[in-house]
């Protein structure tokens, strides 16, 4: 391809209108394929909406609730436990990104503590999966259950904010019609 285009651009210009046409025709191509790359960073980029991340949180929360199941039942090996924390870790790390970005977009503070609260669970969350050989000899998981408690604490929060959006669409709605 890199080749093609070096060709292109120091081919001697003739009057050739066939490889004029071509020309054009790659460099509309390239045009094509660089928009629709950037209308797909664009979409993943999009904020998720507030009752999108009072589920996700509460997916986090269940996960959460059934890895401390787990492993006070002590249904684990050590990888199953290992690669369990990297997944829960993994989806605390994606909401906080998620929640930041919205936190940003809407400019509100609310939805920022949010992001700092999911941050202190995932950090609670690494500090449980670095201590992993006294997890399996004492099968202790209080990290864990605080990690959930604040979970919990977020999604309090976000339902105190999807109350503050049903009561403003609704004055909008009486004021408007």
């Amino acid at each position: 391809m890199n080749g093609l285009i070096y060709l292109m651009c120091t081919a001697e210009q003739g009057t050739d209108t066939i490889s004029l046409l071509i020309q054009y025709a790659v460099y509309i191509a390239i045009i094509i394929v660089g928009i629709i790359i950037l209308g797909l960073i664009r979409r993943r980029q999009k904020p998720v909406s507030h009752a999108e991340l009072r589920k996700r949180l509460g997916d986090l929360s269940d996960w959460i609730g059934k890895a401390i199941e787990c492993i006070s039942e002590e249904k684990h090996g050590q990888y199953d436990f290992l690669r369990m924390m990297q997944k829960l870790i993994f989806a605390a790390d994606k909401l906080i990104y998620q929640t930041a970005i919205l936190a940003d977009k809407e400019r509100d503070s609310a939805i920022s503590n949010i992001a700092m609260t999911e941050e202190r669970a995932k950090s609670l969350l690494m500090e449980f999966r670095s201590e992993w050989k006294m997890v399996e000899a004492g099968s202790d998981t209080e990290k864990l259950s605080e990690a959930n408690e604040l979970i919990g604490q977020s999604i309090a929060a976000i339902d105190r904010i999807l109350e503050r959006d049903r009561l403003l669409n609704s004055r909008r709605i009486k004021k408007n019609g």
